[in-house]
C-alpha cells in the first residue's frame, strides 16, 4: 500500500484540485473494487464492456473512500455526486496506468516486458524465478497482461523491489505501445509472432507491427531479446533501439543464445509428473547445461529468451540453475499429474490455445509417453475450437487433426464447431475420433471412452471452458 497526496495525484494527472480537498491531503492507497472499500483511500471507477465503476462512486464515498476519479464522458448518463472530492480525468484507466507509472518510478526498480503470440507467461515465470535467485522481484500474477494487470502490478511494488516482470498481451494494435510508454522496459522481450489475433488484425505481419510496439518504447540503453526463428525476426529489429540480442532453436539458425541439444527425462513429486528436459545451450560465453522442469522445444525457446535478459541482468549460470530449481508452475499450461491411482496421465493444457501451441502440446504427448519405460499408455486428445484465428480458421484446424496423426494420437474428441475441420482430417490419416459440442458433452461421454492406462490432453481456448472438464475427471478419478 502507498500513501499519496492530493498536489502529486494532480500533477500526475494534470488536473485541478477538487474543491474539498488540500494539496496536502492524503490517500491511503487506490483501489478499484466498491466493493472493497479502502477507508482513506481513492476510489478508481474502471469501465468495461459490461460494467461502469461510476455507478459505485458514490457508495465508495460514503464507505469511507476519501476521494475518486471520474470522468464526464466516461460517465455517461450516471448522475455525477454532489460531491468535493472527485477528480476530473478524460480517461480513467489511462489515469490509472499514469498513477502505477508514478509508483514504479518512485520505487526506482528495473523493468522487464514480455510479449509475443505465445509463451508468455511461460517466459515470464522463467524470468521471475530465475530473477528471484538474485533480486527481488515482482511479476505480473497469473496472465493479468492488459492494463488492468500492468497497473496492478506495478503498483504492488515495495521500495525494497529490485525488477519488476511484466507481460504484456494485446487483441489489437495500439495496446502493447499503451503499456510499453508507462512501463518503458530496461530489457523487452518478444517470444514469438503466431496466429493468435489473426482474425481482428488481419496478417501475422500486423501482429507483428503490434508486437514490435515494445521495442518502441524500450529504454535506449536498454536491451531487446528477440526470436531469430521468426520470419519476422529482421523487421523486428528495425524497431528496436537499444542492444539486440538474439534467440533460437532451430538449426542453421544463427542466434547469440541457441539450443544445441535437448533430451526429457520424467521425475515424480506425489501424484505431479514433470517432463522435464537436459538441455545444452550456447552462450556468448560458451556452452552450458540446464535442467528445465517443463517438455517441449517450445519451452526450451520460452527458456532461452528468459536467459539472455537475466544474463543482462547479471545472474550467472550457476544462480540461473539455483532459479530453475525452486521451479515454477501456472496452472492449467501442462499441468501433468497421475490419476485413477496412479493408472493414467493428466495433460491440463486448458488455459488458452492457438495452433503452435497446441501442436507444442501434441509434441509433449508424444515424448512423454515415449520417454516412459512402460509405453503402454493411450495417447488421447480432448482438443476444442481454437478461436480468433480468422479467415484461415478452418485450415488450421485442419492443419492440428493431421498432427494429431503424426503425433500417434490414438483416440482424438473435437469439441466445438470449428473443431468439426480437425476431425475430418485426423480420420483422414487414421485416427479414431468423436465430435462433441461443448465441454458438458465431453464430461457426458468420459466413461465410455476413459479407461485406465489413458494419457489425456485437454487444449483448447479458454471460453471452451475445457478447465471445467479438467476438474471434473480431478474429482472422479483422484
Amino acid at each position: 500500500m502507498s500513501e499519496w497526496q492530493a498536489k502529486e495525484i494532480c500533477k500526475i494527472l494534470q488536473c485541478e484540485l477538487p474543491e474539498q480537498l488540500t494539496e496536502g491531503s492524503e490517500f491511503a492507497g487506490l483501489f478499484t473494487d466498491s466493493r472493497q472499500v479502502l477507508r482513506g483511500g481513492l476510489f478508481v471507477p474502471l469501465v468495461g464492456e459490461r460494467f461502469n465503476g461510476h455507478k459505485f462512486v458514490e457508495e465508495a464515498l460514503r464507505q469511507g473512500a476519501a476521494g475518486a476519479l471520474w470522468s464526464k464522458e466516461q460517465a455517461g448518463d450516471i448522475p455525477c455526486p454532489d460531491s468535493g472530492k472527485l477528480f476530473f480525468v478524460e480517461d480513467v484507466l489511462q489515469a490509472y496506468l499514469l498513477l502505477s507509472k508514478a509508483h514504479m518510478d518512485r520505487c526506482k526498480v528495473k523493468a522487464v516486458a514480455v510479449t509475443g503470440s505465445v509463451g508468455k507467461t511461460t517466459t515470464k515465470e522463467f524470468l521471475r524465478s530465475i530473477l528471484d535467485s538474485i533480486y527481488k522481484v515482482v511479476a505480473t500474477v497469473a496472465n493479468h497482461n492488459n492494463e488492468v494487470g500492468v497497473a496492478q502490478t506495478l503498483l504492488s511494488l515495495g521500495e525494497s523491489c529490485d525488477v519488476v516482470v511484466t507481460e504484456m498481451g494485446m487483441r489489437a494494435r495500439g495496446e502493447i505501445a499503451r503499456l510499453a510508454k508507462i512501463v518503458e522496459p530496461k530489457v523487452s522481450v518478444i517470444t514469438t509472432i503466431g496466429e493468435s489475433h489473426l482474425e481482428i488484425l488481419g496478417s501475422r505481419h500486423e501482429i507483428a507491427l503490434a508486437k514490435a510496439e515494445i521495442l518502441d518504447y524500450g529504454d535506449k540503453d536498454g536491451l531487446a531479446v528477440l526470436p531469430a526463428d521468426s520470419d519476422f525476426y529482421e523487421e523486428l529489429r528495425q524497431h528496436a533501439k537499444s542492444e539486440i540480442v538474439s534467440f533460437g532453436v532451430n538449426e542453421g539458425v544463427e542466434a547469440d543464445w541457441h539450443l544445441l541439444s535437448s533430451c526429457h527425462k520424467v521425475a515424480y513429486e506425489g501424484n505431479k509428473i514433470i517432463l522435464g528436459q537436459e538441455v545444452l545451450v550456447s552462450t556468448p560465453e560458451g556452452e552450458e547445461e540446464f535442467f528445465l522442469p517443463v517438455p517441449g522445444k517450445h519451452n526450451c525457446a520460452n527458456f532461452l529468451a528468459a536467459l539472455a535478459a537475466c544474463h543482462y541482468l547479471g545472474v550467472d549460470a550457476d544462480n540461473v540453475r539455483l532459479g530453475l530449481r525452486r521451479g515454477f508452475f501456472t496452472d492449467q499450461r501442462l499441468n501433468m499429474e497421475l490419476i485413477d491411482q496412479g493408472r493414467s496421465v493428466l495433460i491440463d493444457d486448458s488455459y488458452n490455445a492457438a495452433p503452435r501451441s497446441v501442436k507444442a502440446a501434441l509434441d509433449v504427448v508424444s515424448m512423454f509417453t515415449s520417454a516412459l519405460k512402460d509405453k503402454s499408455l493411450r495417447r488421447v486428445a480432448i482438443l476444442g475450437d481454437m478461436l480468433e484465428l480468422g479467415p484461415e480458421s478452418d485450415k488450421m484446424h485442419s492443419e492440428v487433426g493431421e498432427y494429431c496423426a503424426k503425433c500417434g494420437i490414438e483416440l482424438l474428441i473435437c469439441v466445438g464447431s470449428l473443431s468439426r475441420h480437425t476431425q475430418s482430417e485426423a480420420k483422414k490419416y487414421g485416427v479414431e475420433t468423436i465430435w462433441v459440442s461443448d465441454y458438458q458433452e465431453a464430461e457426458e461421454l468420459l466413461p465410455d471412452i476413459y479407461r485406465p492406462g489413458d494419457c489425456l490432453l485437454l487444449k483448447a481456448s479458454h471460453s471452451m471452458q475445457l478447465d471445467r472438464l479438467a476438474e471434473k475427471i480431478r474429482k472422479k478419478y483422484i
